[in-house]
């Protein structure tokens, strides 16, 4: 263990007298002046073990299956132990597991991929070396001898880590068993003061075992910002994270997780109000960073399940971001589903908010049902739904994180995504379902692969099903006539399905045949042609359901995410009163008939147009990136639009294009600015295409039918002042006319004019 003195004579890894003494000497050394981007800290790296969740996938898993009511169980029998002696050498295991499982996903990061050791001890010496190894400079700013690799952790004291600590670690190590918050506070310091390379914070709990553990035994049910929360449960954990300077990590090829900008302390004391304490603690690091307290989108609370607790939390973010207004601020927090896993909590917290940066996804919230009276009416809301984390282009992401200790620390922390998205990024956020396809050059052969196929199931962990549905795929051969597909939920369904495809595979001689369980088999190969087909606003199933669906494409595949915000962006000062993300995914204490009306606006409003193009050219763009192609394109409605653009005749494919061929950026200031004499607008007649083209005829080119949606129904376009013209004849003639937004049907956007339009 390092032996390394500060200045003022104390040793690195030598415990405050307590630990609000060591909170306020860490946070002396970063004044809110000296706060700058380049002091922003990289996670590279992390790991987890919880009752429910065994490693970082189960976690994130976990936390997006979230299903309300969980109970909580204690951890495996592993780390469980009864007696003082014996719980200190279990946490100790917990932590040296744990931390070494978040070295490794660090380096795993870095390199793509890491071989994987027997032994454990030599794979966490390894991964320590080669962080440490990256970084040949002297530290000239340091004022002591700094250790590169530094471990602080909190819930354990440094006796408790063990004598062998310097052998599976090597590096400088830190400890304090009561402040929670300890560990990351002091992890950013050290790397900030240049005291080390790459700091591991981690956190433990083991709870106090009277009797022989069981896996089975259960230790409540958590509600935190529920209307009937029944107070704090315990539970138990270890989380690390693997830290490092975010120059040091974007120079070293690093992958970022996310990025770390700082975190606000506060002590509580008898001379002013707890509410107090955390108030201070959420507004210093706003002020210390200069950013505006409603540019958060997401806040992992502290939620401690205890109505008391919970109102001091809310009554202070009320405070800081404003109770009155549309609600944008989403509220969670993992408490309710890994229960208060003492020095562990804040680590799980950081952990969760990372990992939804990383996914650009908003996790759901659990728990909070019935809701806390404080709750609605407020900008702070709760979804109990995945969806996807929308931002305006250009902006970042921003989430925060409400942390406390047991001894009145109160802590606010802010992360952001990184500036570059990962080039290896993949998700771990599980599916509905994955599509399970194999092809055979025989029947028979198709048996056997069936069978092979059952039996490697026996073998695979749940989140592999995706691997193993991406693998199939590659072996798949387009001579092969014997076919099956299956849609699974799980493993224990997938092995239910081939059970039955074997079966009757082996009985039924059939060509083609689909069984209620979901499977589908077929022996001949069509040679026909494939065809896109765009729909339109008003399409069947589409108006306003297209949200879930273009939201579990973009949750899972990264580069759709730039249309998401393409849409939101394009919806900025459009003139509806609410952000067009609270029209796809609204909060859930939304009445009725609030819920109506944000539906019927984006069915027939400027942005149901918007939002169908976008959703017609992001699914387009997602086949292109599976390597679909159609040999033919049509559209209905709108959808033409659509074709036209994926065809090429209209420059838009791209997300900086699309709006450009659809009409700029769809905001009132757009329109005002633009020349009146060049503006368009169309309008939807209840009449035939035949009837309205001979109304129309003695105004010439200048208005025209731009879709034939039925035999009864058309639209028509064309410049502003022509189309007046048209519509006082269109009612004159006693045909229904509404007419719709200026521009979407502009020659000028078109590329060009009516004329063209018709030979096309």
């Amino acid at each position: 263990m390092s032996k390394n003195n500060d200045k003022d004579g104390r040793k690195h890894g030598a415990a405050a007298e307590t630990p609000a003494e060591l909170l306020t000497e860490q946070t002396a050394q970063v004044s809110p002046e000296t706060i700058t981007p380049s002091d922003a800290i990289a996670v590279i790296g992390m790991a987890c073990v919880f009752p429910a969740a065994a490693d970082l996938i189960s976690y994130w898993r976990l936390i997006c299956n979230s299903v309300e009511g969980t109970q909580i169980p204690l951890l495996p029998h592993t780390f469980a132990a009864a007696g003082a002696a014996a719980q200190a050498t279990s946490a100790s295991q917990l932590l040296r597991t744990t931390v070494t499982a978040a070295l490794k996903d660090a380096e795993y990061g870095k390199k793509r991929r890491l071989k994987i050791l027997a032994d454990a001890e030599a794979q966490t010496e390894k991964a320590r070396k080669s962080l440490v190894s990256r970084n040949k400079q002297p530290l000239e700013t340091s004022t002591a001898a700094a250790s590169r690799v530094l471990l602080t952790a909190s819930g354990i004291d440094t006796a408790e880590v063990g004598n062998d600590a310097a052998s599976w670690f090597g590096g400088e190590i830190e400890c304090n068993s009561q402040a929670a918050v300890h560990s990351i506070e002091t992890a950013i310091s050290a790397l900030r003061a240049q005291r080390c390379d790459v700091a591991v914070a981690a956190g433990v709990q083991l709870l106090p075992q009277a009797a022989p553990h069981s896996q089975a035994a259960q230790i409540g049910n958590p509600k935190p910002y529920a209307a009937d929360a029944t107070g704090l449960v315990n539970g138990e954990g270890a989380g690390a994270i693997v830290c490092k300077r975010l120059v040091d990590a974007e120079r070293d090829g690093d992958r970022v997780y996310a990025v770390i900008r700082g975190i606000g302390i506060a002590q509580r004391n008898d001379a002013k109000p707890a509410i107090d304490t955390w108030t201070q603690a959420l507004r210093i690091i706003y002020e210390q960073l200069k950013i505006d307290p409603t540019s958060i989108a997401l806040i992992e609370g502290d939620g401690m399940g205890d109505l008391a607790a919970d109102a001091l939390e809310l009554n202070a973010m009320h405070k800081v971001f404003g109770k009155e207004g549309f609600p944008t601020l989403l509220l969670g927090t993992v408490k309710a589903l890994v229960a208060h896993t003492g020095a562990a909590a804040p680590i799980a917290s950081v952990i969760k908010m990372v990992l939804a940066l990383h996914h650009r996804v908003f996790p759901p919230t659990v728990g909070a049902e019935p809701l806390n009276p404080l709750l609605p009416g407020s900008r702070v809301y709760v979804r109990p739904m995945l969806s996807p984390w929308i931002a305006l282009e250009e902006a970042k992401r921003v989430g925060a994180i409400n942390m406390h200790d047991a001894d009145g620390v109160c802590a606010h922390m802010l992360l952001e995504e990184p500036a570059a998205p990962d080039a290896t990024w993949c998700s771990l956020t599980p599916v509905h379902s994955e599509l399970v396809v194999i092809t055979a050059a025989s029947r028979a052969e198709l048996i056997t692969q069936v069978g092979q196929l059952r039996y490697t199931l026996t073998t695979l962990k749940e989140h592999e099903l995706g691997d193993l549905a991406f693998t199939l795929v590659q072996r798949t051969q387009p001579s092969h006539r014997f076919r099956l597909s299956m849609a699974a939920k799980g493993i224990a369904e997938l092995s239910a399905q081939l059970t039955a495809a074997e079966r009757r595979l082996s009985s039924d001689s059939s060509e083609q045949w689909a069984d209620q369980s979901g499977v589908c088999f077929g022996s001949t190969i069509y040679k026909g042609k494939l065809a896109f087909l765009f729909s339109g606003v008003g399409f069947p199933g589409l108006s306003g359901s297209y949200a879930d669906r273009v939201g579990e494409l973009a949750t899972h595949f990264p580069y759709l995410r730039t249309w998401i915000d393409s849409i939101e962006s394009g919806s900025v000062d459009d003139g509806v009163p609410y952000p067009l993300r609270f029209q796809l995914y609204p909060p859930n204490y939304f009445d009725p008939d609030q819920l109506a009306v944000i539906e019927e606006s984006l069915k027939w409003s400027q942005r149901a147009a918007l939002g169908t193009q976008a959703s017609n050219m992001l699914t387009f763009d997602l086949m292109q990136h599976l390597g679909v192609a159609p040999d033919a394109m049509a559209g209905f409605s709108l959808g033409e639009w659509s074709a036209l653009v994926a065809a090429g005749l209209i420059a838009g494919t791209g997300t900086n294009e699309w709006k450009q061929s659809f009409g700029g950026d769809f905001s009132s200031q757009d329109a005002q600015e633009d020349d009146p004499n060049d503006r368009g607008t169309w309008a939807m007649v209840s009449a035939s295409a035949a009837d309205v083209m001979s109304i129309l005829q003695p105004l010439g080119e200048d208005v025209s039918v731009a879709i034939d949606i039925s035999p009864g129904q058309v639209f028509v376009g064309g410049l502003v002042e022509p189309m007046a013209k048209a519509l006082e004849l269109l009612k004159g003639a006693g045909h229904l006319v509404l007419c719709l937004a200026e521009r979407w049907f502009d020659g000028e956007v078109l590329g060009f004019p009516h004329s063209t339009r018709r030979k096309i």
